[in-house]
């Protein structure tokens, strides 16, 4: 991060009693987002700079839980991921995985490394763009099976108003999007989920009920300008209140063997 970055984008984690760590940049990896009126789902960015890449020493080594969110193509090695302990909890977005790094309109490439980056995961999130374009599959459940046989164990698929699938070796939890209130901009709602899932993981519960907390979460998020702060004790009184839309078939559940029809 650049040193003139830090206190505008550490500040509120800091009020909330949060010990940061920064490794210092000479820039800060930005974007612009552009979303499409009426679409709050759909968006265009472009890259604007990119911050020195972390590097495996930079990855602490006592840390029951890591969380990996890379934003360019260049942002992290995959040896950042093997330096996490084996008994560790290793979460993954791939977002950043299958983005170019130049600098201007961002695009999805090919990433020959990514089914390392994948083996080395517990958890790999993608939205359901992103999915399908690193499998090249067909539908989304072709691309949970892609990122599963590659060794992760769980997979959540997000998909905006159309809610989520949790993937795990048993099988495939459809869950539904939340509406808190009205939709305003959907910005980090996928970062939201993930750190969502993860920590309801972390607590005990199973895939699908973190599933439903973590898209109740991110629906919050979604019903205001950039990402709002939650405590963990607001989110679980959220959920209890959040209202499930139900706007297409749901899948339910896929066991090993079954063959439901879901396609992207």
């Amino acid at each position: 991060m650049a040193p003139d970055d830090v206190p505008s984008l550490t500040r509120e984690l800091v009020a909330l009693g949060v010990e940061v760590e920064v490794l210092s940049s000479s820039a800060t990896t930005t974007f612009v987002n552009e979303y499409w009126s009426g679409n709050p789902d759909g968006r265009r960015q472009r890259l604007l700079s990119t911050a020195t890449a972390f590097e495996s020493s930079d990855v602490p080594g006592d840390a029951a839980v890591y969380v990996f969110g890379p934003l360019t193509l260049v942002d992290m090695e995959v040896e950042c991921l093997a330096a996490a302990p084996k008994d560790a909890l290793t979460a993954l977005d791939i977002q950043g995985l299958i983005r170019s790094s130049d600098i201007g309109p961002v695009t999805h490439v090919r990433n020959p490394a990514l089914a390392d980056y994948v083996r080395l995961s517990t958890i790999v999130k993608a939205s359901r763009e992103e999915a399908l374009s690193a499998s090249r599959a067909t539908s989304v459940l072709e691309a949970l099976d892609w990122f599963r046989n590659k060794g992760a164990r769980e997979v959540l698929l997000t998909m905006g108003r159309d809610g989520s699938l949790v993937a795990t070796r048993d099988g495939v939890y459809d869950i539904p999007a939340y509406r808190v209130s009205d939709e305003i901009d959907t910005t980090g709602c996928g970062d939201t989920y993930l750190a969502a899932y993860v920590l309801k993981r972390v607590e005990g519960l199973c895939p699908e009920e973190a599933g439903h907390f973590a898209s109740a979460v991110a629906g919050f998020v979604a019903c205001a300008h950039g990402v709002p702060s939650i405590t963990a004790g607001k989110a679980t009184k959220l959920v209890s209140g959040a209202r499930a839309t139900d706007i297409r078939p749901r899948l339910r559940r896929s066991h090993p063997g079954s063959n439901p029809e879901h396609s992207s």
